[in-house]
């Protein structure tokens, strides 16, 4: 069997970057048809994610890994210390497939040592927009609001090397440059290699209870270098619709 871990058990903490709390929140939505759509999925968010209820929101914590942790290549983004695999970093589709976690973690790839201080921001769901924006892009932003200049932010090649062609990859280093950050700050993943790191830290998850830390969400509008125009009358609504089984949305 494959030793696991959390983040809380594998890392020191370090400092509360925002604290926790109690958060009464709305309705999320008008109108969804969810339901129809998916009927399991739709009970979920109509009854965990959507309803109006008193979130408890848990406090936003940089981390440090105390033992040379070790990130496989292979582009999943795996982290071990101490001989266990940090599970935040376990891709939903590998849970569940130990053989094919045990390959990923058993094919052989040169090493290198990373001595810089060192953020850990790849983790699965890093090529899609959604996670990118409002999971990993909020750790890089309150790790260098905090600490200006200190890290370099782990994130794949592609982020940085990518052509037009991968408009995700290309939107991500804007987002990035929108908050001041240098292309150069980033030590880029090859995924034939293997990483050891004398100086690895992460921060924990800035979502829990299904909603985002409200701080967190805040200090990424405060921090921005290219403010967005004004934001939409108080009378105005969202509308979003997702167009089959992927991930594309059309704004209304």
């Amino acid at each position: 069997d494959i030793a696991t871990a959390g983040l809380a058990d594998l890392a020191v903490p370090c400092e509360t970057l925002i604290d926790g709390g109690r958060l009464p929140v709305d309705s999320a939505i008008a109108y969804t048809n969810i339901l129809a759509e998916n009927p399991e999925f739709g009970r979920h968010l109509l009854s965990d994610v959507y309803v109006a209820r008193t979130c408890t929101i848990d406090p936003i914590m940089l981390r440090r890994f105390d033992n040379d942790a070790v990130l496989y290549g292979g582009d999943e983004f795996l982290v071990a210390a101490g001989g266990r695999l940090v599970r935040e970093q376990i891709p939903p589709y590998l849970a569940d497939a130990p053989q094919r976690l045990q390959q990923l973690l058993a094919a052989w790839r040169p090493t290198t040592r990373v001595t810089d201080e060192c953020l850990l921001a790849a983790r699965y769901g890093v090529y899609t927009w959604g996670h990118w924006l409002d999971e990993l892009l909020p750790r890089i932003v309150l790790a260098e609001t905090r600490f200006p200049g200190r890290f370099r932010f782990i994130l794949p090649l592609r982020l940085v090397t990518q052509s037009d062609s991968d408009t995700p990859m290309i939107r991500a280093r804007e987002t990035l440059q929108a908050y001041g950050i240098d292309r150069r700050r980033v030590l880029p993943l090859q995924p034939s290699m293997n990483y050891q790191f004398a100086r690895l830290y992460a921060i924990s998850s800035v979502w829990s209870d299904h909603i985002m830390h409200p701080a967190a969400a805040a200090l990424m509008r405060d921090r921005l270098s290219m403010p967005p125009e004004g934001p939409p009358g108080a009378d105005r609504r969202i509308g979003l619709v997702r167009i089959g089984e992927g991930r594309n949305i059309a704004n209304l």
